[in-house]
């Protein structure tokens, strides 16, 4: 190796090139990972929305002429949808509470001061939502409690809020800070409210990306005259025989009409449309990068080899084994392999902390060596593979043959 030290330099040079890009792209894909195996802290398997709709005009005989509430229908829509065999629940709300695109007011959360102790505020979106829809979506905390505890903290006036999932600023004030505290919302700090328990965030632009909003989850019985949305909850599987089973009758009720009933997995898909897309992009890139890799390897390794084919031949002569040749050949490259990771470390130490990467590997210790664990193992099986195949090669040689070569 000392003999043929310019070469080795200059694979090392290829070698460090390499770890800072199969790191970048595993790093990313690995951000990708955790976002998307985060617990979502809602069950949305076989849950279908609709937005309720009111007739302002006549519509002919079916127009109920009377003035009626806003929601007129919407009991009479409920019950129909729950005489349906296949519905497991049926709930109105008046809003959007559902994640990729739910309806909620910017507000702060803010402990009362204690001598000199400054305000700790705790910005976050207001979602209202009612004790029977958290039984509806199932929700869960992020310190274990269950669906009814959720609920029942709702039902006593209490809040829930969410942290989100990555935070830039470590000073910045976290749910925990404000857990089981009176706390005041907005600018009303004669009126507090207690902070039950810390749940899960929802999102609005995909499975793939960190949670950015915080929210506080805050109880709205008096609001629940006016109803603009239906969900409904089919029996497991039962999707498809449900929607197939809905007649126009099902869908009018008084002057209150359904448009469209919508399959929450329907929804997620396409919100993670173009985010599929692009990990589906990333992965063929990645393999692609690999090959060339490999191609560039083999090369570089097949060219080393095939000029130290008489060496082989002598090591042979002299007792040596393949396995022992191949051995030697293994643990140059290894070696290469590991000086390189040394001469890389500083590189990717800035490159994780850089905005190029997933704000949920920026900065993470844990991703970059899971990351870096990964590139240093799928380099070193790329050397052994680049390696063995010229060496097998040139190990297959009659002795004889490559001496007189000489």
């Amino acid at each position: 190796m000392l003999n043929e030290w310019r070469p080795n330099v200059w694979l090392v040079v290829e070698l460090v090139i390499v770890i800072c890009v199969l790191h970048f792209l595993f790093n990313s894909l690995y951000g990708i990972y955790l976002s998307h195996s985060s617990n979502k802290g809602f069950d949305f398997e076989d849950v279908y929305y609709a937005n309720v709709y009111t007739l302002k005009y006549n519509k002919g005989d079916s127009y109920f002429k009377k003035k009626r509430l806003f929601n007129d229908g919407c009991d009479l829509l409920i019950a129909k949808l729950k005489s349906n065999p296949y519905v497991e629940d049926v709930i109105g709300s008046y809003a959007q509470k559902m994640p990729y695109g739910f309806s909620s007011m910017v507000s702060s959360i803010s402990l009362s001061s204690e001598g000199n102790t400054p305000v700790s505020k705790y910005n976050a979106d207001i979602v209202s939502i009612t004790p029977d829809m958290v039984r509806f979506l199932r929700m869960t905390g992020a310190n274990g409690e269950t669906t009814e505890e959720l609920a029942e903290i709702i039902e006593r006036g209490d809040v829930i809020i969410a942290d989100r999932d990555v935070y830039k600023d470590p000073d910045e004030p976290r749910a925990k800070d404000f857990l089981g505290k009176e706390v005041y919302l907005g600018n009303d700090s004669l009126s507090t409210i207690r902070v039950g328990a810390i749940a899960y965030s929802m999102r609005r632009g995909g499975d793939y990306e960190p949670t950015d909003e915080r929210i506080c989850y805050k109880n709205i019985d008096s609001f629940m005259d006016w109803i603009n949305n239906i969900f409904i909850r089919v029996k497991p599987g039962m999707g498809h025989k449900f929607v197939e089973s809905l007649t126009m009758k099902d869908m009018r009720a008084g002057n209150s009409y359904l448009k469209f009933i919508t399959s929450f997995k329907d929804e997620q898909y396409y919100n993670n449309f173009k985010a599929n897309q692009r990990i589906r992009n990333n992965i063929i890139f990645s393999v692609f990068v690999l090959m060339v890799i490999f191609l560039g390897f083999l090369g570089s390794f097949w060219f080393r080899t095939q000029q130290r084919v008489s060496e082989i031949a002598i090591r042979k002569v002299s007792g040596a084994t393949n396995r022992s040749i191949y051995s030697r050949f293994f643990g140059e490259g290894l070696i290469l392999l590991s000086i390189s990771v040394v001469i890389a470390l500083p590189l990717i130490y800035w490159l994780s902390h850089t905005e190029m990467l997933s704000e949920w590997v920026s900065g993470n210790l844990s991703a970059a060596l899971v990351s870096m664990a990964w590139t240093v193992g799928i380099l070193a099986l790329l050397i052994v593979a680049g390696i063995y195949v010229p060496a097998r090669k040139a190990t297959q040689i009659e002795p004889a043959n490559a001496i007189k070569e000489l």
